[in-house]
């Protein structure tokens, strides 16, 4: 198990790789999009310890999936707030 929280993400010191803050930014919703991709990267790692015929972090995937898309989902509504007629494009890759 030691093993496992050692190669845990460094959330202290992240590198943000989708949520690059524009310098002159207006939008108030970067520290959620910021929080979203280290769910994201919360994910990955629970996805990357997941052995299919084992299920013993099946859990701990499923709690970082539905921390990622109440984040996400936060973000959106964040920013459909402040700006009340903006359009929302969300394209997702997967695999």
């Amino acid at each position: 198990m030691a093993q496992d929280i050692d190669s845990l993400p460094d959330f202290d010191h992240f590198t943000y790789k989708i949520a690059i803050r524009p310098p002159a930014t207006r939008l108030i919703g970067w520290c959620k999009l910021e929080e979203a991709e280290r769910r994201l990267a919360m994910y990955k790692w629970a996805d990357g310890k997941n052995e299919p015929g084992n299920p013993r972090n099946r859990v701990l995937l499923n709690d970082a999936a539905s921390a990622f898309l109440l984040t996400f989902e936060a973000t959106i509504h964040s920013s459909k707030t402040k700006f009340p007629g903006l359009a929302v494009v969300i394209r997702l890759t997967i695999g």
